[in-house]
């Protein structure tokens, strides 16, 4: 088991700092490089933080697999979308959207 604070390389950008995303601009949408959100253009992430990103990758995949769409979940569980994206993402602690999806077995939790 890794130290909660060990660093370890950005499973998003894979340690380069940048990650690739949509930008809006006058014609349309552009495909552009930016600044990793998860690691902050930093390159790595605590072990914890990797944790949270793989947890919360599992959430998602039990919502997509369940049919519920973002929206819909955002509803049924009381929470923003900004909210939920973060804990799938692994920017916070998946913990209440595994509560609300039943997911047990990580960290001890439910």
């Amino acid at each position: 088991m890794r130290d909660k604070d060990e660093r370890v390389t950005c499973p998003a950008c894979w340690g380069d700092g940048v990650d690739c995303g949509l930008a809006c601009v006058s014609c349309g949408h552009l495909m552009v490089e930016m600044t990793c959100r998860l690691c902050d253009g930093g390159g790595t992430i605590t072990a914890e933080q990797a944790d949270w990103r793989r947890r919360g990758e599992e959430c998602r995949s039990s919502r997509l697999r369940r049919g519920l769409t973002l929206r819909a979940a955002c509803n049924q569980f009381g929470m923003s979308a900004t909210e939920l994206i973060g804990m799938q993402y692994g920017l916070a602690s998946p913990a209440p959207l595994e509560r609300a999806l039943g997911i047990t077995g990580n960290d001890g939790e439910k």
